[in-house]
């Protein structure tokens, strides 16, 4: 229900890497988003940690 019940907030905070974050509603859960770039580098890692 945290993340279906209303939109995620946009936070005001940059990671270090620039990397802009989004919290739930309750502050329950914390999401990062990220480039198609990282996204292509975790299947990378996934794909090698998986086998």
């Amino acid at each position: 229900n945290s993340l279906t019940r209303r939109a995620p907030i946009p936070s005001d905070a940059q990671g270090r890497s620039g990397a802009r974050f989004h919290t739930s509603y309750n502050k329950r859960y914390v999401i990062k988003i990220i480039t198609s770039e990282d996204v292509a580098e975790m299947h990378n890692i996934l794909k090698k940690y998986h086998q």
